[in-house]
């Protein structure tokens, strides 16, 4: 080969070498100004869901993932029960939600948008579409826990789920798609101690809880059942673990009992145990060892316990290794 032909050889693999690098360039270029989008059809969705109720998108993702990790189907059925905070992917009945039965209530999308609108009505405005700073951030959390919660002890459960869930972040999986989706950690992270004492007052379980009227020393009694709520009495000789799939918060709110809320489903339990100390440093006690408490028979009726402590685990199922727990289903 001539140094001639070898030059031009030369040039033009340069010349190609030069044309896929801009062609590469200008194609990242494009992604990153939207020419090319990379999100799946629920992300879209989640995003248009927090712009048009202008609610901030890590929230409401947020709130799904810590009430079911963003799971759409129900857990009842015509043949199972289940309670209605399982209704949804965000912890809201479908009927509240306005969502019909069947597959279209099925489709996240379609939940998103639902719970988004439903969300938007409870708050009322008055919040910071782009939240600035732990004050600002805590304001939204708290809203957002007065509405899922009724009860001030699992609203203050839920904050601090919800504050923990965002500093520490997590991966989820759009159901539609399979796509597992990374949801960074807050930048800058949470600090409670940064908070107003007003705020960090209202993030506070000790105010809500009493020394164990049995002397538990490792537990704090938490009153859930009202005297009188039913006249059922046992005297316990033994033991029953229950597993509640649900969040800390969500476990306690399906125990509230006053023969009215609960009127298809029943869990209830003597003790609840977190599947995460940081939310709870200790186990609860809800009720009195010779009340009998509320429990959903395997017919689907409504059952007591009978002389039997129950003790509820709560979360998702796993395993600890080396001290740590390891969720089954991350």
């Amino acid at each position: 080969m001539t140094t001639s032909a070898l030059r031009s050889q030369l040039v033009l693999i340069a010349t190609v070498i030069l044309s896929v690098s801009q062609w590469q360039c200008s194609d990242n270029k494009d992604d990153q100004q939207g020419g090319i989008d990379g999100r799946t059809p629920l992300e879209k969705a989640f995003d248009q869901a927090a712009s048009t109720h202008h609610i901030p998108v890590r929230f409401l993702i947020a709130s799904g993932y810590l009430e079911s990790k963003l799971r759409p189907k129900e857990t009842s059925s015509n043949t199972l029960k289940g309670p209605e905070l399982g209704e949804s992917a965000f912890g809201i009945s479908r009927s509240t939600l306005g969502l019909q039965e069947g597959l279209n209530g099925d489709r996240l999308t379609n939940q998103v948008d639902a719970y988004s609108r439903w969300l938007a009505r409870q708050l009322g405005g008055g919040l910071k579409f782009n939240p600035k700073d732990e004050e600002e951030k805590f304001n939204w959390i708290w809203a957002i826990a007065d509405a899922h919660r009724r009860m001030d002890s699992t609203k203050v459960l839920f904050a601090n789920e919800m504050i923990k869930l965002l500093n520490s972040g997590f991966y989820w999986i759009d159901p539609e798609t399979d796509t597992v989706i990374p949801f960074p950690p807050e930048t800058p992270a949470i600090d409670l101690e940064n908070l107003k004492t007003v705020s960090g007052n209202y993030l506070n379980l000790s105010s809500l809880t009493f020394d164990s009227p049995n002397n538990v020393m490792f537990a704090k009694f938490l009153k859930v059942y009202e005297q009188g709520s039913h006249d059922r009495n046992q005297d316990p000789s033994k033991i029953k673990i229950v597993h509640c799939p649900f969040s800390f918060s969500a476990c306690i709110e399906l125990q509230a009992w006053n023969g009215e809320e609960q009127k298809d489903f029943w869990m209830g339990a003597h003790y609840i145990i977190p599947s995460d100390h940081d939310v709870s440093s200790t186990p609860l006690q809800l009720a009195l060892h010779n009340q009998a408490v509320p429990m959903t028979d395997t017919d689907g009726s409504l059952t007591f316990s009978q002389d039997e402590v129950v003790v509820m685990l709560t979360g998702a199922s796993g395993k600890v290794s080396n001290g740590i727990r390891n969720p089954a289903d991350p």
